[in-house]
């Protein structure tokens, strides 16, 4: 990050920090509906948007808290971060809940500023867990969702109070429970549609400001199950729009930006050996099927983010049946290549995408019918299995966000037929000073977690005290700081000639004059 000292003649000049600049990350910024501007990298990343075992929610891939505010970005836009150290998650130890658990969402619900669970049960009810702010987790024995066959969960602001509320999906249709603030959670007493949901994104799709949702719908018995789009009137009452998406057995629903218009699209997951589907929003909430159909595979979960860092949406898609996930590459206008990678074939049922080796790409959790996975971004969406594994149930679901706060990011894992497990990353602080590498920005200088005047490496000591950390300063001849010896330092020393002012003592003698000009004329035209 710095460069060495160059040595010049009598003077030890050292030039200022060069090399890379320090990375900072933009993200559009949300409380409920309102954008509020960026916010750089001192924000504590808390939470990555998660796709539930049918796709869940995930308009971008991610899901961020900063102070209270929920954060959502539909482009990933940022440099690369300053580490990139290798990443070890660690079994916490608890086991959570004995039901049947098919998805997970992860939000701030009692408003504490520490991420919380909700999570959707095939049977018995949904449980709501609360995080102590340490990464344990304790349920509140809310019995939500009733007691039908529930798939997925989804956490989202829909009568924007500031609260996150739940919605979760089933044999009989989305139902919407909505927040007091405090984590509690009451049926509001809507059901958007009959059909058997699988999945429910979020997101304003008629551009009035408000979070609408888009259900991936799926009859067990029947291929003619319509994608149905609810539009919001902003306090959380949704009115079906008449659209029937697709009747292809879809099971997992992202919404995104796909072609840049600033409208939200949505890329459609269907299985039963049906084309994936991606549908183009006008602006107004009204969808049109693209040409494309993408794959033939078993696909259970989509998650979207911008993997190979040209600031567009990609897709990585979990399929099951034997099949290999696949990654689509995005050329800006939503169209879509197969990258034609071989992504593992151990029956995925979902994937969650976030940075976990912060090196500033989107890396791949997978949900297996078996042992869990992690695909590392090589950069530019090109994806290597990480050797590590994690656990050996049936997981339906995964999700990503800090839990104890270190700025790293920790794993649920929504089990079938075994207890929910949450794996803690094992933050990595190469320079010992009690400050994970992903938040220092020096994270090889003990002294700093900034790189301040001089950058990282070098101390930012004034020892002559002229007000131009040595990093900076040609020595003491640079009587102005300026980083060069010149006539405004000649000005300077004759100006305070007959003194005895230290900055223009440069021989120490006690008074400047002569002995001292000499000095200043020897260093004549020095600088950084």
């Amino acid at each position: 990050m710095w460069q060495n000292p160059v040595v010049a003649g009598p003077k030890l000049c050292l030039s200022e920090c060069g090399g890379e600049s320090l990375a900072k990350m933009f993200f559009q910024k949300k409380r409920a509906r309102v954008t509020l501007g960026a916010r750089g990298k001192k924000d504590k990343v808390l939470g990555v948007h998660q796709s539930s075992h049918y796709g869940g929610h995930n308009r971008a891939g991610r899901i961020m808290m900063f102070n209270g505010y929920v954060l959502c970005f539909f482009v990933v836009a940022f440099s690369p971060t300053v580490c990139s150290h290798p990443i070890e998650l660690i079994d916490s130890g608890q086991t959570l809940g004995q039901n049947l658990s098919w998805s997970v969402a992860l939000g701030d619900l009692n408003d504490d500023g520490s991420l919380d669970a909700a999570v959707a049960n095939l049977s018995g009810k949904d449980i709501v867990w609360m995080n102590d702010g340490k990464g344990f987790f304790t349920s509140t024995e809310q019995g939500i969702g009733g007691r039908d066959f529930n798939f997925s969960v989804v956490l989202e602001d829909v009568d924007a109070d500031g609260s996150l509320d739940a919605a979760i999906t089933g044999n009989y249709g989305t139902k919407i429970w909505l927040n007091d603030g405090s984590g509690t959670l009451t049926n509001s007493g809507q059901t958007l549609g009959d059909s058997t949901a699988r999945s429910v994104a979020f997101g304003d799709l008629d551009g009035d400001g408000d979070l609408d949702a888009m259900i991936a719908n799926a009859s067990p018995i029947s291929d003619m199950s319509f994608n149905t789009v609810w539009t919001n009137d902003g306090s959380g009452l949704f009115t079906n729009s008449g659209q029937e998406l697709g009747s292809s057995n879809s099971w997992s629903v992202a919404l995104g930006d796909l072609d840049g218009d600033g409208h939200l699209d949505a890329w459609v997951a269907n299985r039963a050996n049906q084309p994936n589907a991606v549908w183009m929003n006008d602006g107004t909430g009204t969808f049109e099927k693209s040409e494309q159909e993408l794959g033939n595979n078993q696909s259970w979960s989509v998650a979207l983010g911008d993997l190979d860092g040209d600031d567009d949406l990609d897709a990585f898609i979990a399929n099951r049946s034997g099949q290999s996930n696949t990654v689509w590459i995005n050329d800006g206008s939503a169209h879509f290549t197969n990258s034609k990678q071989d992504l593992g074939n151990s029956d995925s049922y979902s994937v969650a995408l976030g940075d976990l080796d912060c090196d500033g790409d989107l890396d791949a959790l997978i949900a297996n019918d078996g042992a869990n996975t992690l695909w590392i971004n090589q950069g530019g969406a090109n994806f290597d299995q990480d050797d590590q594994t994690f656990g050996e149930a049936d997981t339906r679901s995964c999700g990503l966000g800090d839990f104890d706060g270190d700025g790293t990011l920790d794993a649920w894992f929504a089990n079938h037929g075994a207890p929910n497990t949450v794996w803690m990353t094992q933050g990595r602080d190469g320079d010992s000073d009690g400050v994970s590498d992903c938040l220092d920005a020096c994270p090889d200088d003990p002294l700093k977690t900034e790189p301040g005047p001089c950058g990282c490496g070098i101390s930012d000591v004034d020892s002559d005290g002229d007000g131009t950390p040595d990093c900076k300063d040609c020595g003491p001849s640079d009587l102005d700081g300026d980083g060069v010896v010149d006539g405004a330092d000649l000005t300077l020393i004759l100006s305070l000639w007959g003194t005895s002012t230290r900055l223009a003592d440069l021989n120490g003698d006690g008074i400047v004059g002569g002995a001292d000009l000499t000095v200043l004329l020897s260093d004549w035209g020095g600088g950084d």
